[in-house]
């Protein structure tokens, strides 16, 4: 039970943000950095940590824990444009 309903958050919350016409950029930073939501009586709020590893962000675990692929595909030549985007920014760090 709580595994489907795991699976049905996550499919649904990244239909949303495709819906919405979200950026690939922020979409990356939300399935690979999340760390955490919350609160829960103030209204959605997301933590993203760009500098923690993917492997700890809240959708990977989430993924793991399954024990398959639920999160979506991105653009590739979106997804190479951030990588060198975030290369530059940490060379200028």
């Amino acid at each position: 039970m709580k595994l489907a309903s795991a699976k049905r958050f996550v499919a649904a919350f990244f239909e949303k943000l495709a819906e919405l016409k979200t950026s690939q950029k922020l979409m990356r930073y939300i399935r690979d950095h999340t760390a955490c939501f919350g609160p829960k009586r103030l209204g959605s709020n997301l933590l993203i940590n760009k500098f923690s590893p993917k492997a700890k962000s809240f959708f990977q675990v989430i993924e793991t824990l399954i024990g398959e692929e639920i999160l979506p595909k991105l653009d590739e030549k979106s997804l190479e444009k951030t990588e060198k985007e975030l290369e530059l920014n940490a060379a200028k760090v």
